[in-house]
């Protein structure tokens, strides 16, 4: 015999049935667990962009010191072939010369030039002895004194052709040994370590 169910508990059972049956699950993402997705996607975006930046300027640092060895060696070429440098870069083949940075390479002959013009270091002495040259760097100026804020970023030939590279790199040199002076540098020389 079936056994009787109570009305109500009928109902019951019925409507759970049909609230289960009927009922349309939703699969997806919560309003919480998109917002960290996103902050984290946004979080990982920003590093590498800064990441990105600091090897497009490394990148074009490198590129400003191979111009500058490259133009040094046409200027050094023009000295073979006619017996003086170069008044400016205008009178080399290939230009004009332009830096990673859209500003012309910086080029001035220390016989023809007055001395307010030629490149120094942190103790006014000067860092060439023929002539010097220099981009003006990602900020696009420059300052006479390698020292200078305007010269720190400044990409530069110096110790005739020795060295290439930036203001800072050479300024943080100052004081160290080193195989090259300028014959107007009186400072005394730095021993170099021992051995």
């Amino acid at each position: 015999m079936l056994k009787s169910v109570p009305r109500a508990r009928l109902a019951a059972e019925t409507m759970r049935w049909w609230k289960e049956t009927r009922t349309i699950r939703v699969l997806g993402f919560t309003l919480v667990e998109l917002l960290v997705v996103v902050a984290i996607m946004s979080t990982l975006a920003a590093i590498a962009i800064y990441h990105y930046s600091i090897l497009i300027e490394r990148t074009e640092e490198i590129r400003a010191k191979s111009d500058i060895e490259a133009i040094a060696k046409r200027i050094d070429e023009f000295k073979q072939e006619n017996g003086r440098y170069p008044d400016s870069l205008a009178e080399l083949e290939g230009g004009p010369f332009v830096d990673p940075w859209g500003n012309p390479y910086q080029y001035v002959n220390i016989a023809t030039a007055d001395k307010s013009y030629w490149r120094r270091d942190r103790n006014n002495k000067p860092i060439n002895t023929y002539y010097d040259l220099w981009s003006n760097g990602p900020d696009g100026e420059f300052s006479v004194q390698i020292r200078g804020n305007k010269g720190r970023d400044d990409i530069i030939r110096a110790w005739d052709g020795q060295f290439i590279g930036s203001g800072q790199e050479l300024d943080e040199l100052y004081g160290k040994p080193r195989k090259w002076r300028h014959p107007e540098d009186d400072t005394p020389p730095v021993e170099g370590p021992p051995g």
